[in-house]
Formats: structure tokens, C-alpha cells, sequence
């Protein structure tokens, strides 16, 4: 059973098919709620229900139909599709999955059951994330993880050229093995992790890419310690999540970084647990830099928990240095004099209603994997 509060008492969804299961991911500020339900033979369509008309059964979005061209060999349509993101107009990005289950990356633009055709057909990309647009009638940019020659990810991003969608692969730092993208702002920066090997140490790092052709800038934390991305607010500041080389912090503890300026490691800021926490990960990012975040005891008690970051800078830092794998003279200095990350503000405000990029629908905002 799948229910929304408004004003009032909750209201309880219908689903598809009395009986199936239903379950709701996101909102959006036009009313739509995205969601997942089975039909009445146990496919699974992204479902999209309405906050004015609640009681409506929910709309089914379509999967690719059949693919009947003369220069191309026929492709039979596709018979489920699978909610990945929503942005404030109502746009949905999916996946639209053949018999054989191999997924192609679709957009409903908003109020609209039918899909575009973003990814290659049957190409097994995973849409990440798409950005927020003027109108209703704008299509969004369109973030991806698509498998590269060896099955790894290649972080992709998609953009509507009037009659289709342009692919551009975006590149990826020397050291990597490969990037997964993570989260795309309204100005088409995005950020990702990357698995870097290197002499020193192996293991992932988090992106952030200025746009899709943009070699990647790289956060780099004392010690070597490894971070990934969770997310990027419209002022280009990072939410990253990694551990931390501070020995105050017990080694088994990873814990948010707050990263605003990411032409330079030595901006970052680390978001300390509460006293006695044994656990602390990030679950939203707003616009005004204010991270939400579960803390676990060692009761496995959990507390909620906001730090307010401040973007500052250390004094007497250089702020100017590019520490990605082509110029790392930055990154000499750091281990030669490694600098812990300064901490975000330690008091818990009351949460504010600053917009936030939530957890998108088939991703996690806790620890990256």
C-alpha cells in the first residue's frame, strides 16, 4: 500500500491492478509521484500519480514499441519500464526493458506516458539523473552510466539536439580505471567517483566534471584516504563521503565531505559524527549547502541530524591548484604537509525549507558503493 499526506488526512494510492504491488519514490513541486507498479501478469511499470486527483489509478509509462525500420533488423517492443529520477515539472527519466531484459534510457516529458528514446537501443545504460529546466515544455539534460568494452561504467551525458538525443562520453582522469557518475546540477555540472591506481595507494575518488568534455578534477584527501561522490548542489559545491585520515575519527568511520570549490582539494571540509556514533551517512543535499544525514550509535539507535557548511578557505592555502592526474603540484605539497579537513559547523540547526536534492528513485544517498 502506497499512501501520501497533504493538508489533512493520508490518502491512501491506488495501484494498477487491485492485488499487485505498488511503491512511490519521489515528488515533484507540479504534483507528480513517481513510482513503481505490477501489472496484473507481474511486469513492473514506472507509474506516475497525481497529487490533484489522488484517488485516479496511477499512469503506466509505455515502454519502446516495436522498432520497424528498413535499414535496421527488426526490434520487438519492450515489456516493462523502470523509474530512475524526476525533476520539479514532472519530467521522469527510466528504463525501458525488453523481454531479454536488456534496458534502454527513456524520457516522459511532463504529463506525458510516452517515451524518447535516449540511450542506444538495448544498450544497458542506467540513467542517473536529469536536470531541472524553465518550462515544463524544456527537455532536461540527461546524466548516465553506460557499460564501457570491458563492462565497466562510462559516465555519460545526453543532450537533446531538436530532433534526438547527442551522447557525449566524458573523459576520464589518466590513473582511472574507469568513473561512475553520481549526480548532474542545472548548469551540466556533475560529479562521480573514479578508481585510481596509483603508487601510493588504489581505490576510488570523487569527480567533479566542469562539463560532459572537461577532464574530471579530483578530490584528494590526506593520507590517500578514499571518498566517492554523492552529490552536486546549483552553486557547484560537492557532497562527497569517504574516510578520514584525522586519527581523532576512528579509522572504521567513514563521513561526509563537504567540497566547495573543486579546483582545490584543500577547500574541503569534513562533517564530523555526533559523540558515539558509529555511523554517519549523507541522505539529501540542499541549494544552501545544509547536508541531512543519519547518525548510528552503538545501540544501532538512529538520530537525524543537518550541518550548515560554510564555504571558506584555509588561511594561507592555495586555493588555485588543479588536482587532477595532469597536474597534481598541489597534491606534492599536501603529502608532503598534510592538512586535515577543516569541519563543517557542529550545531544541528533547525532544518530550513531550503530546496534539496533528495535521494533519487534506484540510488542510494547513503554510503556509495
Amino acid at each position: 500500500m502506497v499512501c501520501i499526506h497533504e493538508a489533512g488526512p493520508q490518502q491512501v494510492l491506488p495501484s494498477l491492478v487491485t492485488g499487485q504491488r505498488c511503491s512511490v519514490a519521489a515528488i515533484a513541486n507540479n504534483g507528480s509521484i513517481l513510482g513503481g507498479c505490477s501489472n496484473a501478469s507481474g511486469l513492473s511499470f514506472a507509474s506516475l500519480w497525481s497529487t490533484s486527483a489522488p484517488t485516479n489509478v496511477p499512469t503506466a509509462l509505455a515502454p519502446l514499441p516495436a522498432r520497424v525500420l528498413i535499414i535496421l533488423p527488426f526490434r520487438a517492443a519492450d515489456v516493462q519500464t523502470f523509474p530512475t529520477a524526476l525533476n520539479q515539472h514532472g519530467a521522469v527519466l527510466a528504463e525501458s526493458i525488453s523481454a531479454s531484459l536488456d534496458a534502454t534510457v527513456v524520457l516522459y516529458t511532463a504529463g506525458s506516458s510516452t517515451p524518447q528514446r535516449v540511450s542506444n537501443w538495448g544498450d544497458n545504460c542506467v540513467g542517473v539523473d536529469l536536470t531541472e529546466t524553465p518550462t515544463s515544455t524544456t527537455t532536461p539534460g540527461i546524466l548516465m552510466n553506460c557499460p564501457g568494452p570491458l563492462g565497466t561504467n562510462e559516465a555519460t551525458v545526453a543532450k537533446w539536439n531538436g530532433s534526438g538525443f547527442t551522447l557525449t562520453k566524458a573523459p576520464i582522469p589518466a590513473a582511472a580505471v574507469y568513473c561512475a557518475a553520481a549526480d548532474i546540477n542545472d548548469s551540466s555540472q556533475f560529479v562521480g567517483s573514479c578508481l585510481i591506481t596509483g603508487t601510493t595507494s588504489t581505490g576510488f575518488q570523487t569527480a567533479f566534471w566542469s562539463s560532459a568534455t572537461a577532464t574530471p578534477l579530483l578530490l584528494s584527501l590526506p593520507g590517500g584516504a578514499r571518498n566517492s561522490a554523492v552529490a552536486i548542489n546549483n552553486l557547484g559545491h560537492v557532497l562527497a563521503y569517504g574516510n578520514d585520515a584525522d586519527t581523532s575519527v576512528a579509522a572504521s568511520i567513514a563521513i561526509p565531505f563537504f567540497w566547495p570549490d573543486p579546483t582545490s582539494s584543500f577547500s574541503v571540509q569534513s562533517i564530523q559524527p555526533r559523540p558515539g556514533s558509529i555511523q554517519i551517512s549523507p541522505a539529501g543535499f540542499a541549494e544552501n549547502d545544509t547536508v541531512a544525514m543519519n547518525c548510528q550509535d552503538t545501540s544501532q539507535y538512529v538520530t537525524a541530524d543537518s550541518r550548515i557548511c560554510l564555504s571558506r578557505t584555509k588561511p594561507g592555502v592555495p586555493r588555485n591548484g588543479i588536482l587532477n592526474n595532469a597536474d597534481r603540484s598541489h597534491a606534492s605539497e599536501r603529502s608532503s604537509n598534510p592538512i586535515s579537513p577543516a569541519p563543517c559547523t557542529t550545531t544541528s540547526p533547525t532544518p530550513t525549507a531550503a530546496s534539496a536534492r533528495p535521494c533519487r528513485p534506484g540510488r542510494s544517498c547513503g554510503a556509495p558503493g
